[in-house]
């Protein structure tokens, strides 16, 4: 009786998986930011993918810090969108005015 139980229980199981929960963060960092500066003209492009949409909370803006190494930020700006779409790029273009 007790094998039998076993079995029927083995059985709706695999043939009702128990949902899969994964861990997913508060807000997750957007992938593969890139960077690229055009010295003549002073234009910043910045490109990021943005996260899986799995996350609790996703961002309503991205704060964007800049400075002159990699230790410090000298000064950041706040974009004007948020998340949008899940995996979709975006694209932002700064230019400088010295």
């Amino acid at each position: 009786m007790f094998k039998k139980l076993i079995y029927i229980f083995c059985v709706l199981v695999l043939i009702h998986p128990l949902p899969a929960y994964g861990y997913h963060t508060e807000t997750q960092t957007p992938y593969g930011i890139n960077i690229s500066v055009d010295n003549e003209t002073g234009e910043i492009e910045l490109t990021w993918q943005e996260s899986d949409a799995l996350e609790v909370n996703p961002p309503e803006y991205y704060r964007l810090f800049f400075g002159d190494d990699d230790q410090a930020a000298d000064f950041s700006i706040d974009t004007s969108f948020g998340f949008n779409e899940a995996l979709s790029w975006e694209l932002i273009t700064l230019l400088l005015h010295l």
